[in-house]
């Protein structure tokens, strides 16, 4: 029944829909006056799924290949102008290209002079790849003739052997080396004059310091971790004198609320053997280390650089029987002027140096096998002045200077011993022994650099110090007065001149009094006064094709009677000449 129903439902609806429009359409067809009104229906878009695969009208694109061109039709008409260049009546300028210099990997050189003077020099070089290469050094410097009027033998010479590998890309460098430096002396600065002929023939004086080393450095770029040095070294002598030393440093650095902050690490420690102490000629052994840890923080802007931090050090064995940790300030303030003419600076730092047998034989070679060391402990160092830029090439820096060094190293003679029936060399008081006692130096500093185009340079350096010590009288073997004169210049390509100046003002030498069985440790401690000394070495090259030079040089060719330590004279004026070959090595 309910199925009837709604087909009638259905039937009905539809009529009543008809019936209704024809009403309307009467309705409207009779009235006189009919209103037009515009309906807007909004509909909101549903999206459907099946919108996605409708195909869309593709953009049309003109076709250069298609579409014809559009001739353009244009026409050229003169103006009569009056004109007033003038062509120039010389010749055109022809451009000669500039010969290229060969660049050579190797070259040996050899020379020869008075004194038996002998310099062998080589080096050379291979490209193992893009990125890597290995370099090595041989060199022998000597001296194989004697001093004239000397009774023991003066003769000196030198040799280094070097080979080094270098790995270079664009995130870090690594060059890694080994170093064999040999040098050898003879202890001839024999103080008594009256020795026996018998006891000076007796005499080896022969002392020879071998220094050996390892290392490596890495650097990296664009990273946190910005280097990493490792070395060690090895030094022994003709005396059985035995020193390991080992070092380990490493930067890093980043930034922090617009601040660099930089810090670093470092662990440096030696242990160090000779075979007897000076008095008491019992072995004398020594270990001494120190680790640090350091902190800057580094504010940089257009023209102020300031750099503030410290570090602080951990002493490690021997050495530190009173205080083992120490802590150091670090200041350095700079402003750079516009001009570049007025650069002041301040920089304030502090510091604890391990002396050890290698460092001590750089400065003087004449050390005795058979010293004591100690750190020297420099609470802070001052230094303020200015730095200017005369020109593009020309740069003058001017600065005072101030340190307080609480174990500042000495060099004073070893006392003449009478009982050295062994004929040990360096007990003839011609060696130096180490005093460490608290300095404080207050000086001036100025100098003067400059480089030219054609890679040439010169340097100039004076210093002016007062040593102010605590205990001594004077600071011994420390000048007043210190000149430096250093320069490489090139003459139209073919004539090169080197040169390396040095000056030292008066100074004085402490050495024990000599008396016949006396006690060595108790003599009395006598002073002299050693006269001014310059050193001069000077270098002529004469550059004869691209692969021959020709050389000459002099060394301390002014004052012949010359004392950088006491008693020890140096040979007179040394000439040498000799030859330069340039070549490339292949393999």
């Amino acid at each position: 029944m309910r199925d009837y129903n709604k087909l009638f439902i259905f039937l009905i609806i539809p009529l009543f829909s008809n019936s209704t429009g024809l009403f309307a359409t009467q309705e409207i067809k009779d009235s006189d006056t009919l209103s037009i009104q515009q309906v807007t229906i909004i509909k909101s878009y549903n999206p459907s799924l099946s919108d996605v695969f409708k195909l869309r009208d593709a953009p049309i694109i003109s076709d250069s290949l298609i579409t014809k061109k559009k001739r353009l039709e244009y026409s050229i008409f003169s103006v009569p102008v009056v004109s007033t260049f003038k062509p120039s009546k010389g010749e055109p300028k022809i451009l000669k290209p500039i010969k290229s210099i060969p660049e050579f990997n190797s070259f040996l050189s050899a020379g020869f002079g008075n004194f038996n003077n002998l310099l062998i020099d080589y080096t050379s070089g291979i490209k193992i790849d893009r990125n890597q290469s290995i370099e090595w050094i041989i060199s022998i410097d000597g001296i194989f003739k004697d001093i004239p009027n000397q009774e023991i033998e003066s003769d000196t010479n030198s040799s280094i052997f070097n080979v080094s590998h270098t790995f270079l890309n664009n995130s870090m460098s690594l060059v890694s080396q080994i170093n064999y430096h040999q040098n050898k002396i003879n202890f001839y600065g024999v103080r008594s004059n009256a020795l026996d002929p018998l006891i000076l023939k007796s005499i080896d004086p022969v002392q020879r310091i071998n220094y050996l080393s390892l290392g490596s450095r890495w650097k990296w770029f664009n990273s946190f971790f910005k280097k990493l040095n490792l070395e060690t070294f090895l030094t022994s002598d003709s005396y059985e004198s035995n020193e390991f030393e080992f070092k380990l440093n490493s930067k890093f650095q980043f930034s922090f609320l617009g601040l660099i902050v930089s810090g670093i690490t470092d662990l440096n420690y030696f242990s160090n053997e000779f075979i007897s102490d000076y008095y008491s000629e019992t072995p004398l052994t020594t270990s001494t280390g120190k680790a640090t840890f350091g902190l800057n923080f580094s504010y940089i802007r257009s023209k102020i650089k300031l750099v503030l931090g410290g570090k602080g050090v951990y002493g490690l064995s021997d050495g530190f029987n009173e205080e083992d940790i120490f802590v150091f300030p670090y200041l350095d303030v700079i402003y750079n002027s516009s001009d570049k003419l007025f650069v002041p600076f301040i920089k304030i730092e502090g510091d604890l140096k391990l002396n050890n047998f290698r460092t001590l034989t750089h400065y003087n070679p004449y050390v005795a096998p058979t010293i004591k060391l100690v750190p020297s402990n420099i609470p802070y160092e001052f230094r303020f002045g200015t730095k200017s830029s005369i020109s593009k090439d020309w740069e003058l820096t001017m600065n005072g200077f101030y340190q307080k060094n609480k174990n500042f190293p000495l060099y004073r003679n070893f006392g003449f011993d009478f009982s050295n029936y062994k004929f040990i060399s360096y007990r003839y008081g011609n060696s130096f022994e180490v005093i460490y006692n608290e300095i404080n130096t207050i000086g001036f500093e100025t100098s003067v650099n400059a480089k030219f185009k054609n890679n040439g340079s010169i340097g100039l350096k004076a210093s002016y110090m007062n040593y102010n010590t605590k205990e001594l009288n004077k600071a011994w073997n420390l000048p007043k007065v210190k000149l430096e004169f250093n320069g490489n210049l090139n003459f139209k390509r073919s004539y090169n001149v080197q040169w390396n100046l040095k000056y030292l003002g008066k100074r004085y030498n402490a050495f024990r009094d000599e008396f016949l069985l006396q006690d060595l440790f108790k003599a009395s401690v006598l002073e002299e006064k050693i006269n001014s000394f310059f050193y001069s070495d000077i270098k002529i090259t004469f550059k004869v094709n691209e692969r021959w030079n020709i050389f000459i040089k002099g060394e301390n060719f002014i004052n012949k009677n010359n004392f950088e330590w006491s008693n020890y004279q140096l040979h007179g004026p040394l000439f040498l000449s000799g030859l330069l070959y340039n070549f490339d090595f292949n393999y």
